[in-house]
């Protein structure tokens, strides 16, 4: 790991941590497993009205919202070719982009900021390198995201069988 990239977390704000630590995705992590997680992870910021991913472009990542708020976008049923349709408003602590993570599938939706953004990013290629040096926590991490997976595609069942 770069240098730089070592200090910046050695030296990572302590509510940036507990922010983490609350997160679904580090749910049953110790402190010290925390700590050695999170250096997989980056940080980007993005400004308001631009897209984080686009509808169908290849994902290779999972975001975790820092700060701001970000529109999902799906193509809508018109016929125009870029014509989307609101479903959901993400907030500080939510996250998006967990299939593309442990898939290598194209993005379902466009994520766009409707306020500047601070996200972590978690790669695929990061998590790779996590199950590598890190097996333990890894597979405490992708039990986490199976756990959200199978949770958002129950309420997607829960929604098709109400209509």
């Amino acid at each position: 790991m770069k240098s730089w990239i070592l200090w910046s977390f050695i030296f990572r704000k302590p509510e940036e941590l507990e922010f983490l630590k609350n997160n679904l995705i580090f749910k049953g992590l110790s402190q010290k497993e925390l700590n050695k997680a999170i250096e997989f992870l980056h940080k980007r910021s993005y400004r308001k009205g631009e897209n984080i991913v686009s509808f169908g472009e290849p994902g290779f990542a999972l975001y975790i919202i820092v700060s701001g708020k970000v529109d999902v976008l799906v193509p809508g049923n018109s016929s125009e070719k870029d014509s989307f349709v609101k479903v959901d408003t993400l907030e500080r602590g939510e996250f998006f982009g967990e299939m593309a993570l442990v898939t290598e599938s194209f993005r379902t939706a466009t994520i766009k900021c409707v306020e500047d953004t601070e996200v972590y990013v978690l790669t695929r290629s990061a998590l790779e390198n996590l199950i590598e040096c890190q097996p333990e926590i890894a597979s405490k991490v992708l039990y986490n995201i199976a756990g959200v997976i199978a949770e958002r595609l129950k309420k997607l069942n829960e929604q098709l069988m109400s209509q």
